[in-house]
């Protein structure tokens, strides 16, 4: 049985994806929808905000006194 290339196999495959994305535009999609609406209130975007930023700070405290632990760090 003969195989088929693989260089013609992808040559195919991208022709047929962007046929597809030139006949139909909304088929293809690179995520999906959310299945919610956020919370986009002020207070709402403060609270996630304080939330990264005490990752944040957490992180840096880490990775600030790591060296203080030697080789048990």
């Amino acid at each position: 049985m003969n195989r088929i290339p693989r260089r013609l196999f992808l040559r195919a495959a991208l022709g047929a994806g962007c046929g597809l994305a030139v006949l139909c535009p909304g088929a293809l999609r690179a995520q999906l929808p959310w299945p919610f609406v956020p919370q986009q209130t002020p207070d709402a975007q403060r609270s996630a905000l304080e939330g990264v930023r005490s990752q944040v700070n957490w992180l840096l405290n880490a990775t600030r006194t790591a060296p203080s632990y030697g080789a048990g760090g």
